[in-house]
């Protein structure tokens, strides 16, 4: 499951299906996939949502290296509330 959504996919063995799956997971992962999830419904993030994870990753990572929210919104052009969100969505938990 993916906290940001994702393209929902009905898992069979079409050239076109294994297509996506290639560009998505890779050809490896696509064809393992493709053999343990034949007839299954999966929701598999796009790359967009893969980058905005990634994007997070390195926001909170230059939070704790001790750059500011404020730093941090103008580095990535956000407000500083969405710095803040995402910085503290780590120690919600």
């Amino acid at each position: 499951m993916c906290g940001f959504g994702g393209k929902p996919l009905h898992v069979s063995n079409s050239v076109s299906l294994r297509q996506q799956l290639n560009i998505i997971l890779g050809k490896v992962n696509a064809d393992r996939v493709m053999t343990c999830f034949n007839g299954v419904e999966l929701t598999l993030p796009t790359s967009s949502i893969l980058e905005i994870k990634k994007q997070h990753q390195a926001i909170i990572k230059d939070s704790e290296n001790g750059m500011s929210c404020g730093d941090i919104a103008v580095k990535y052009s956000m407000t500083y509330q969405q710095a803040r969100r995402i910085i503290y969505q780590i120690y919600a938990f």
